[in-house]
């Protein structure tokens, strides 16, 4: 298994290895550590990036457990130790359920649609994703009103509208990694997780990535993982990736995030300084970088991304 530098923190992707997992143990649930049990995640068909199934970290033997999907859908499949069975996104709980599950469905409908986000495949995502699991319960009865939701001083989830145009310039293919810079509490990883093979997370601050992790970790949420460390340096650990997704709005996209696009890879971001932005879309070909101003868009700003004061004599 792969361990993580000094100074970060995150949860395990078996998928690649990733270290750190705060997933509960078999000695915490009773399960013998020789239980186990694989997650089965239909996607539209990948290439196997991730390499044979023999590579998960624990030692098993995957046809002793489960079938291997035939065409013509492969899958992801993920083992995890002694964990219970639980649903991928339980549904959020008490009287307010079926009010939140109106407003999800009409955010889709009057904020998202309606300003030519039409991927059934990001419409999905957003459907099964509950955005006020990553809120205060304060804000549970604005969680799909079309405004950034503050979570943190100066910290807020992306509006939805900005959100999802930005995902769907993304073109997230289903056998991609995916690296999300400034992650907050976790919402655009967990929307993510349903369109990629595998996110990593990225948060300075470590409540808010607590916070994502055990956001991520309720939801059933198993190939993201949350790590901390500045912003604007992104994380080489795991790099390249072929999309990387700016959680925020910072006034230039600096050259250490573009390094970490691999071959075709994309980044979106919305670049500028309130009131002014637009949201933009790099792409990664050969030996440079293009850029594309897709949209206006004004969100919350990122921390760390301001650019240093020039010398002067």
């Amino acid at each position: 298994m792969t361990t993580l530098p000094p100074g970060r923190s995150g949860i395990a992707c078996p998928v690649r290895g990733w270290a750190g997992c705060p997933l509960p143990s078999p000695a915490a649930t009773g399960a013998p550590a020789t239980e186990g049990r694989f997650i089965a995640s239909p996607r539209r068909p990948v290439k196997e990036k991730c390499g044979p199934l023999q590579e998960v970290d624990q030692k098993v033997d995957p046809d002793a457990l489960i079938d291997r999907p035939t065409a013509p859908y492969n899958h992801i499949l993920i083992y995890i130790s002694g964990l219970p069975t639980r649903p991928l996104t339980p549904p959020s709980k008490g009287p307010d359920a079926m009010d939140l599950s109106t407003a999800r469905q009409n955010m889709i409908t009057h904020q998202v649609n309606a300003n030519r986000v039409t991927d059934p495949l990001i419409l999905t995502a957003l459907a099964d994703i509950p955005r006020e699991r990553f809120l205060p319960r304060s804000l549970w009865g604005v969680a799909y009103a079309d405004e950034d939701l503050p979570v943190a001083p100066g910290r807020a989830l992306m509006e939805p509208r900005v959100f999802a145009r930005l995902l769907q310039a993304a073109e997230v293919e289903a056998d991609e990694a995916a690296l999300v810079v400034g992650c907050a509490t976790g919402y655009a990883a967990a929307v993510l997780a349903r369109l990629a093979s595998a996110v990593v997370a990225l948060e300075v601050d470590p409540a808010l990535a607590a916070k994502a992790t055990e956001a991520l970790t309720d939801l059933g949420v198993l190939n993201a993982t949350v790590v901390t460390g500045p912003l604007a340096e992104g994380y080489p650990d795991q790099a390249p990736y072929d999309v990387i997704f700016v959680d925020g709005m910072v006034p230039k996209v600096p050259t250490a995030l573009l390094d970490q696009l691999a071959d075709g890879g994309r980044l979106v971001a919305v670049e500028g300084t309130a009131p002014i932005g637009r949201g933009v879309i790099y792409t990664h070909e050969g030996q440079g970088v293009g850029r594309f101003a897709a949209f206006d868009a004004v969100v919350g700003r990122l921390p760390g991304f301001d650019p240093q004061p020039r010398f002067r004599f």
